[in-house]
This record gives structure tokens, C-alpha cells and sequence, in this order.
């Protein structure tokens, strides 16, 4: 859901798949955390007054206007970099303030991702998707795999494919018995 937004705003895929990873805990899909990282890439900005005054009080808008998120040319900056951003801008508020801020800057739905993101600085973003980018799919699953569970998971595949191919079999016989 939030892919489109993400190539629009320049996020790179590995970046977007961090940003998910990273927020992931807070939602009950995948579907769920992409729309609410869509909203979120799209708050950036400040998309009401209301927001405009937030961002100014967390130093996220300068007196002149720019946005921190964004560098001179206009261009998102970083997952890395918007993550350490807010991280810093918020680590010092209470609870309350933090949702206050968030909601008004990102509004309900991007808040919970706004608040997975800011728990986390730079350099943790980046730890993780180095992380992410060295983790081998094909192993992880040979490892998960690889216990009573996944043998009786495998057994249990080849019983189903055993019973297909007996009932492809079998199939013509049943019919004209049938019939």
C-alpha cells in the first residue's frame, strides 16, 4: 500500500522495507502499515497550519520555512536521516506531548507510523536494514524448518501431493463408477 508513495518521495525499496520492518509491531497487516507509511511520507510536509505550528515547535520547520525533512532541492532526504530527524525532535517529549505532536503533525492514521519510526535513530535504521539486506531468506527458512514441526509440515505436504496424485488416478473410475 504505502510502495507507490514511497518511489514517488524517492525512498529507495531497501528503505521501505526497513520503514515497514520497523513499524510492523504497531499494525495488524502488512496492508495496514503500508497505508499508514503512505500517510505518513505525505505529512512531511505539514499538511494543515495546525501541522505547520507543531512542526515549528519540534524544530522540524525553520523560522524561514524550510523543512528539515527535505534538503535544499526539495528532495526527501534519507530514511536514515527523516528517522534520526524525528527521533531527535521527539525523544525529550512525554507520552502525551509525543502523541499530541504526532497526531496533529501526521494525523491518526500516519501517527503509528511516525511514532515506530521516531523510536528509532539513524544509525538504527541503517543497523537494521544492513541487517535485513545480509539475512538469507533460503537459510531462515531451512532453519525454521529444520525441527519436528517442519518435519511434520513436510510430511503432511507430501501426504496432500500423494492424495492428488491418487485421486487424479482414481478419478475416471469413481466417474463411470458413478455413472
Amino acid at each position: 500500500m504505502g510502495g507507490g508513495a514511497a518511489a514517488t518521495a524517492g525512498v529507495e525499496f531497501g528503505d521501505f522495507a526497513t520503514a515497514i520492518a520497523a513499524i510492523a509491531p504497531s499494525f495488524s497487516s502488512g496492508a495496514d502499515a503500508g497505508t499508514s507509511f503512505k500517510q505518513f511520507l505525505v505529512s512531511l510536509t505539514g499538511n494543515s497550519d495546525e501541522a505547520k505550528d507543531a512542526m515549528k515547535e519540534l524544530g522540524l520547520l525553520t523560522a524561514d520555512g524550510a523543512n528539515q525533512f527535505f534538503d535544499a532541492a526539495g528532495n526527501m532526504k534519507s530514511m536514515a536521516d527523516v528517522t534520526q530527524i524525528l527521533h531527535d525532535a521527539t525523544v525529550n517529549l512525554s507520552e502525551q506531548q509525543k502523541i499530541e505532536a504526532l497526531q496533529t503533525i501526521f494525523g491518526s492514521d500516519a501517527m503509528r507510523a511516525a511514532a515506530g519510526i521516531a523510536k528509532l535513530t539513524g544509525e538504527e535504521f541503517t543497523k537494521m536494514g544492513q541487517t535485513m539486506k545480509n539475512t538469507d531468506a533460503a537459510a531462515v527458512a531451512k532453519q525454521r524448518m529444520d525441527n519436528f514441526k517442519g518435519s511434520l509440515e513436510a510430511l503432511q505436504g507430501s501426504i496432500e501431493v500423494l492424495m492428488i496424485q491418487v485421486g487424479m488416478k482414481l478419478l475416471p473410475v469413481l466417474t463411470d463408477l458413478a455413472t
